[in-house]
């Protein structure tokens, strides 16, 4: 058999391989690929450091959305409010979905010192005030009223947070 032929059997042969291989990630699962990108971000970042490009795809990756999701509300629940940093900066954000899939946004404002709850199966334009960790005229169940409190908490211990970095900054 001549060298030619034997390398083009070799060479179908790892296409086919390489196809094979592919084939199996796709049957793994979207969770298998994303781990497989994972470690190839990272050899990208390690290399990109090593270059002295750290800084650049470092600055590109910050500014990459970390959580979306959709509404899971019809059209009765009206407009879901859009919370990003740029319209909502300087809050604390958390995302709360029951076991029905009924969504509910809190945000805490620390400059105006008060905490909002947006709950799609409550009407997504109507927001709650939340004080003390407690939504006044509106019915929670169990798990969403542990999350409002988890999240006044963890509101309040960043808040807390906050105001010793400015009291260290202003001496």
């Amino acid at each position: 058999m001549s060298r030619d032929k034997r390398l083009g059997m070799h060479r179908s042969q790892w296409q086919i391989s390489v196809c094979t291989t592919y084939a199996r990630i796709d049957q793994q699962g979207p969770s298998l690929v994303e781990v497989l990108l994972s470690h190839a971000t990272r050899r990208v970042l390690l290399l990109s450091s090593l270059l002295g490009l750290g800084k650049v795809l470092e600055d590109l990756m910050s500014n990459q959305p970390l959580f979306q999701v959709t509404n899971h509300h019809g059209e009765a629940c009206g407009v879901p409010p859009q919370i990003d940093e740029q319209t909502f900066s300087g809050v604390y954000r958390s995302y709360f979905e029951n076991q029905n899939g009924e969504q509910a946004i809190f945000l805490y404002d620390y400059e105006q010192e008060c905490g909002t709850l947006y709950m799609g199966d409550a009407g997504w334009e109507h927001p709650y005030d939340v004080a003390d960790g407690k939504v006044a005229g509106l019915m929670l169940n169990r798990p969403e009223q542990l999350w409002v409190s988890a999240c006044w908490e963890a509101s309040g211990a960043l808040k807390a947070v906050r105001e010793h970095i400015r009291e260290e900054r202003r001496r």
